[in-house]
């Protein structure tokens, strides 16, 4: 190994080390009792200096844009935090067409966001708005630019739509929702469902598409058939399983809500999946507080087996089992520093900007602007005046939860900041 090849591993693992002191320290903090709006500020400084640039205005290196080309979805999940998914007869469409998507993507990559997120509700059910955004995405990468692609879809339509999504083979993940082995996927996705997806994988794989991944929403009752679901993914062609959690809202199923039980079986359950698998279970630090507060305090988060990514996702490591012959590559991924309206955001099919989630819970959806009324420059700055005031709820939360007190669901945030 050369020296240079040696330096910079060395740097490598000096700033993984830092990120892995810093979110740990976070929680000893918290837990210690200590203001948590002291802590916000300085995790915040700590993401400026870190991951920021010389231009203020600019998104941090690995932004991302969130993109929801549309308000329709052939499926009807139990568990779904979109509310209108549960609210009959909300059809409205007033949705922006194609030639808007390729500049807003456009607009999205010059400013510097490289992470595009294509992630509902059903991207599939548009083909004319998902395959505009990924050739503006091939044509910026022609000219030099890294983009990563990323599309989240139920799979169920996959193999109406190959023929063009064939075009576009290197996504950084494309990721399918399987919620459990045949009856369980089917009890929250209706009947047939999982049959078409695992149709739809099938097919994916064939035409050479990359990183495909499984997203599993970890429930109550779908825990148990798990591994018997992920051993039928592998045979097709799995790379990845994501593994998450759900949360209740005010319209979906209260009783699917995980808990450190439910946490422990997964991790019980991850290390002994196929061997060729990336295994990754996630848990939040807003909305699974309770869960890291409870994990904390049993020496989860012990600094001799952390690491830590340098995405501008910087979640602390934790191994469960190492790739073997007989084991895969399995890790807790868990995010401590909040990088919400500071990493990105998202935009809604009618152009309202938005967060990743909280806002898409309520019936009547807030935002903090629209994309038809600003441009995407403008609105990351709006989303990044929001970040402080968020950073200081969210770790208000998270100190709660250490402290021992319920902190239920999460809110609007939108709501509790204030924005008009």
């Amino acid at each position: 190994m050369t020296p240079a090849i040696t330096e910079q591993r060395k740097a490598l693992q000096e700033k993984a080390n830092m990120l892995v002191d810093f979110q740990v320290g976070i929680l000893d903090s918290l837990a210690q009792g200590d203001n948590p709006g002291e802590v916000a500020k300085l995790s915040r400084q700590f993401l400026t200096n870190f991951y920021g640039n010389s231009n203020e205005l600019a998104p941090p290196s690995g932004a991302d844009l969130g993109i929801s080309v549309n308000n329709m979805c052939n499926l009807r999940c139990s568990h779904c935090y979109y509310a209108n998914t549960h609210i009959p007869n909300n059809t409205k469409e007033e949705a922006i067409d194609a030639d808007r998507w390729r500049d807003i993507t456009t607009q999205a990559i010059d400013l510097g966001m490289n992470h595009i997120s294509i992630i509902g509700k059903e991207p599939l059910l548009s083909p004319d708005k998902t395959r505009a955004i990924l050739e503006t995405i091939d044509e910026k990468r022609k000219q030099g630019f890294e983009v990563r692609p990323e599309m989240i879809t139920n799979g169920t339509l996959i193999d109406k739509n190959i023929e063009w999504l064939s075009r576009h083979q290197d996504f950084y993940f494309f990721s399918i929702s399987f919620d459990g082995y045949k009856k369980d996927h089917d009890k929250v996705r209706g009947v047939g469902s999982y049959q078409s997806s695992l149709e739809g994988l099938r097919t994916a794989k064939d035409a050479g598409i990359k990183n495909l991944t499984a997203i599993f929403t970890a429930m109550p009752h779908n825990v148990y058939s798990l591994e018997r679901m992920v051993e039928d993914l592998a045979d097709v062609g799995l790379d990845y399983l994501s593994i998450g959690y759900c949360f209740p809202t005010a319209h979906n199923k209260q009783d699917l809500t995980a808990d450190l039980h439910l946490f422990k079986q997964t991790v019980d359950i991850a290390s002994r999946l196929p061997p060729n698998l990336e295994v990754s279970l996630n848990i939040l630090g807003d909305e699974h507080s309770q869960i890291i507060s409870e994990l904390y305090k049993e020496g989860f988060f012990s600094l001799d087996k952390i690491g830590a990514t340098e995405d501008l996702a910087p979640s602390l490591i934790i191994p469960i089992s190492q790739r073997t012959s007989t084991t895969p590559r399995a890790h807790v991924n868990c995010t401590i520093l909040s990088t919400v309206f500071y990493g990105g955001f998202r935009i809604d099919y009618d152009g309202t900007a938005i967060d990743f989630c909280a806002d898409l819970r309520t019936q009547e959806k807030r935002g903090f602007g629209n994309v038809n009324d600003s441009s995407v420059e403008e609105l990351y700055a709006k989303s990044k005046a929001i970040w402080p005031e968020y950073t200081e709820r969210y770790y208000n939360r998270l100190s709660r939860a250490l402290k021992g007190e319920e902190v239920g669901a999460v809110q609007n945030w939108y709501d509790v900041l204030g924005v008009k």
